[in-house]
């Protein structure tokens, strides 16, 4: 029999992944948390974001990248401070709402790559969210820029930090400026550059209907 707990669209593009039996599991126990009730899903920069780009112009460019030296300071300079910030941020918009918030940037798992991430929190976002809110430096985390795609096919709702609507024209404008300073510091592009151009062909198509309407 196949498992419900992963069904999703066929047509939203996910990157590649091994881990479907860990993502089965994990949406099983997110259904019986939540039993069907929708939240609101927060992305925020976690590996990326304001803070990689400073680090990685100050130090993190001169160190090999699969070094054990090179994780411990984007954990310390990137991960954890970025991790805090989300959290606080969460808090305060659980102080002004009775609605549920998902933080993607609650979970870790050692073995998982970024890939099997961005896959997973996919299959959240189209399970689970009701409507999206994008933490400010969103646009230089790649992450963040793959879930803005996401929401967007799947015709979430999307704000930003001030909760102001977030539409596709603004994101795509975003992620590109996003993608030109992370590039301008030598860091890689090429995921959020397969993303800024299915943003734009969403982007288009999207136009086309509101042309037609």
């Amino acid at each position: 029999m196949e498992d419900v707990s992963i069904q999703c669209s066929q047509s939203l593009y996910r990157p590649a992944s091994t881990r479907q039996h860990d993502f089965g599991i994990a949406m099983k126990a997110l259904s019986c948390v939540l039993d069907g009730h929708k939240c609101v899903y927060v992305a925020a920069p976690v590996t990326g974001g304001p803070r990689f780009v400073r680090w990685y112009k100050s130090s993190g460019m001169k160190i090999k990248q699969d070094s054990d030296e090179y994780r411990s300071q984007l954990r310390e300079y990137v991960i954890d401070p970025n991790t805090i910030d989300a959290n606080g941020r969460i808090e305060e918009f659980k102080r002004h709402s009775r609605e549920s918030f998902i933080d993607p940037s609650r979970l870790y798992v050692k073995s998982w790559t970024q890939d099997d991430y961005r896959h997973f929190w996919s299959l959240v976002i189209e399970r689970f969210a009701a409507r999206a809110v994008f933490l400010d430096g969103w646009h230089l985390s790649s992450g963040c820029a793959y879930e803005f795609l996401v929401t967007k096919s799947l015709g979430i709702p999307v704000k930003d930090q001030s909760l102001n609507d977030l539409t596709i024209v603004q994101g795509l404008v975003l992620a590109k400026e996003g993608r030109a300073e992370i590039s301008s510091i030598g860091a890689d592009t090429e995921f959020v550059d397969l993303v800024i151009g299915k943003l734009a062909r969403l982007s288009e198509i999207a136009s086309v209907g509101d042309a037609n309407a």
